[in-house]
């Protein structure tokens, strides 16, 4: 009759193999919740017309970029409410100025221009490498770009610093 005989040494084996599979397991689930909370939101910019004028920021609604329609647009529409939606790509990747604080991507999400215009702005998305660098992002990850069919056209601004 065959029986069953452990040999000296298996439970700690058991044990051994026990501890290192819980700790792949926490592992890989610390792992995953680090990847999903490091992407941020979307926030969504409105397209700018500059008419009549560069720096309109009343329109009628519906009308020159405005994709809420509430009439705002440029920094008028930055700091109108917390509905993530902005007038500048600035105040976007910030963190929100007056109502809108505390909604913007904060150098860390997706902004999505969201109706055609011109944005008369200098954006810096990066790492400050120098003393009178421009900006003051310290990202994490920045996506820019714009919906399917919307026309932005953005006006960059080259500067060297010795």
């Amino acid at each position: 009759m065959i029986t069953h005989t452990e040999h000296k040494g298996d439970h700690a084996r058991r044990v051994i193999h026990f501890a290192i599979f819980a700790a792949l397991l926490a592992f890989a689930f610390h792992l995953s919740a680090a990847s999903a909370s490091a992407q941020g939101h979307t926030v969504l910019v409105e397209g700018n017309c500059d008419s009549p004028v560069p720096g309109t920021t009343l329109v009628a609604p519906g009308t020159c970029g405005d994709y809420d329609g509430d009439g705002r647009i440029g920094s008028a529409e930055d700091t109108d409410g917390a509905d993530r939606i902005f007038g500048s790509i600035n105040a976007a990747l910030g963190t929100g100025t007056g109502a809108a604080a505390g909604t913007g991507i904060n150098h860390n999400g997706r902004v999505l221009i969201v109706k055609s215009g011109r944005f008369h702005e200098s954006i810096f998305i990066g790492r400050i490498q120098c003393v009178g660098c421009p900006g003051s992002a310290n990202p994490g990850n920045v996506t820019l770009e714009a919906a399917p069919g919307v026309d932005a056209t953005l006006e960059p601004n080259y500067s060297t610093t010795n």
